[in-house]
């Protein structure tokens, strides 16, 4: 069986991480779809169904003043639904700057999102943004 492109759900998770806030990528997740986000901040932990991961997008891109970026500069997938994004995050916060090395990886079946993972390159400076 072919699974179908994913470029679609790459787009709209770009999209979403890039400012536009989850719309962009809410009918690539349904009340399966897990969200892990590693650290100790307030927005660590696993999110499970579109309302909780569109939720934390928002506030995201909420606390952070609309300044949260996610800049792609490498996109590889996989046979089998495998995607992993990399490249920057940037953002302002208070007094506080990001800017790190970060990837998100997820599988891809069906055109939904089943499993995300998101990685930062500074996990210590990740968490002291967001507390």
């Amino acid at each position: 069986m072919e699974q179908p492109a994913v470029g679609p759900v790459v787009e709209a998770v770009i999209d979403a991480l890039g400012g536009s806030g989850s719309e962009a990528v809410a009918a690539y997740l349904d009340e399966e779809t897990l969200l892990h986000m590693p650290g100790g901040s307030g927005f660590a932990g696993d999110f499970q169904g579109r309302d909780a991961i569109c939720g934390l997008i928002d506030r995201m891109v909420e606390v952070s003043g609309g300044t949260l970026r996610f800049e792609t500069a490498c996109t590889t997938a996989r046979e089998g639904g495998s995607v992993r994004l990399s490249g920057g995050v940037r953002g302002q916060r208070l007094a506080r700057s990001l800017r790190m090395n970060a990837s998100v990886e997820m599988t891809v079946t069906g055109g939904t999102i089943r499993e995300a993972w998101l990685a930062c390159s500074d996990q210590p400076v990740w968490d002291a943004f967001w507390a």
